[in-house]
């Protein structure tokens, strides 16, 4: 059997109105995060992944000039992108796709 850790938290918080009433506000949260991330990088799709159309050169040049890490694949989380990092991470795929 898989370990229950996970399913009687859900239980607890989803039993509780208080605790299910701030999970429902923290999930929106998140998914506003995530929608204003790929509209500020000019990404359409919903969800928290999207596959850019980069080159293994180009990915390797955001991480060894940028400091940007992603799979060779061009997969994005766009969890963690937000209002303060956004910029950087625009101009830096701009920059690789350029040369």
């Amino acid at each position: 059997n898989p370990p229950q850790h996970g399913s009687l938290l859900i239980r607890e918080i989803l039993q509780d109105p208080v605790l299910k009433k701030r999970w429902e506000e923290e999930l929106l949260k998140m998914r506003q995060q995530i929608g204003e991330a790929r509209k500020l990088l000019g990404i359409e799709g919903v969800g928290m992944f999207s596959v850019l159309p980069l080159t293994v050169e180009q990915i390797e040049r955001l991480r060894k000039e940028n400091a940007i890490y992603l799979p060779l694949n061009g997969r994005i989380n766009f969890a963690a992108i937000n209002k303060q990092n956004v910029g950087q991470i625009k101009d830096a795929i701009e920059s690789v796709k350029k040369k």
